[in-house]
């Protein structure tokens, strides 16, 4: 009987050991799978990170790329530009003042940046930051004043409405001071004036547009001479 006590302490005692040893080595593979899962979850998140950077990196590059492209047809289209500005002024007619000028006033516009001088018997009707636009003056207040010159900032539309008050029309191409003015000539329904529909170029592209009809007679406008007198800061 006591013999049959110690072989069941015997095996209690190595089925304890055993336990022991069992829960130990389940503890350490316990730790080591949870730290294999937080190695793999930090591995997933730098690949993540290495994949977002990566993402990041291709889409500014792009961004970059668009960037440059689109400087580089700015320029090539610049270049265009200003390459029509110069076959303009190769074909245009150069316009010089006349040295008789006595009597002229001149007009002066900050905003864009021209200046002209005016025959006598015209005024200046305003001259805003928007317009700049003369008028024949009248001695009789019964008359009423007529528009023959404006200056204004370039617009489309505007020109296209000018141009389409017109008939006969033809190329107008004439250089002063070395800037180009290039549009139409040709006459207002049921008026024999020559009037002009015109852009002044800068670098290329159109900065304003010049509207100026007369009839060359004595008294009046003469438009070439006019244009003539334009100067650019």
């Amino acid at each position: 009987m006591r013999r049959n006590a110690s072989i069941l302490l015997s095996i209690l005692i190595g089925a304890l050991v055993v336990g022991l040893g069992m829960g130990f080595f389940l503890k350490k593979a316990n730790d080591d799978r949870t730290k294999l899962a937080g190695q793999a979850e930090e591995a997933k998140k730098t690949s993540e990170q290495i994949q977002a950077t990566s993402l990041k990196a291709v889409a500014e590059a792009r961004g970059k790329l668009d960037q440059a492209n689109a400087e580089v047809e700015k320029a090539r289209t610049t270049l265009q530009k200003i390459e029509a500005e110069r076959k303009l002024m190769a074909a245009a007619e150069v316009l010089t003042p006349s040295k008789n000028l006595k009597g002229w006033q001149e007009a002066i516009s900050l905003a864009m940046g021209v200046s002209l001088k005016f025959p006598p018997r015209t005024e200046i009707e305003q001259n805003l930051a928007g317009a700049l636009t003369v008028i024949y003056s009248s001695a009789s207040s019964s008359t009423v004043p007529v528009r023959w010159f404006s200056l204004t900032p370039y617009e489309q539309r505007l020109e296209n409405e000018l141009i389409s008050t017109l008939y006969s029309t033809s190329t107008a191409v004439f250089l002063v001071k070395g800037h180009v003015l290039y549009g139409v000539r040709g006459y207002a329904t049921g008026s024999r004036e020559e009037t002009y529909v015109l852009r002044i170029l800068k670098n290329g592209e159109p900065a304003n547009l010049v509207w100026l009809r007369g009839s060359g007679k004595a008294g009046q406008t003469q438009p070439l001479q006019v244009l003539s007198t334009l100067d650019f800061q």
